[in-house]
């Protein structure tokens, strides 16, 4: 018979408001310097998402949850998980 590997439980029970989705008017993911010499808003609008990005996917892995749009989580991965163990899905309360 074979055992199944123990998970850690997570651990915050809720996880923090700004994991649902990233809000151009939080300052956390701003740096100065990001636009660039240009001055360009895009830039720096591109390098706040991708911080908050990996910030939102690095709190999922030590927590060893999932969310359907995490960075390098292939599409049949995702299907497996939610299959075999929809407990490592973190769905919005709302949902």
């Amino acid at each position: 018979m074979r055992r199944r590997r123990q998970e850690k439980p997570p651990v915050d029970s809720e996880p923090p408001e700004w994991i649902w989705q990233y809000r151009r008017s939080d300052p956390q993911w701003r740096r100065e310097g990001d636009a660039g010499p240009d001055n360009n808003w895009c830039t720096a609008e591109v390098k706040a998402r991708q911080r908050w990005r990996e910030a939102r996917d690095a709190w999922l892995e030590e927590r060893a949850l999932v969310m359907s749009d995490m960075r390098g989580l292939r599409w049949d991965e995702f299907k497996r998980i939610r299959r075999e163990e929809p407990h490592r899905i973190l769905r919005h309360p709302d949902a």
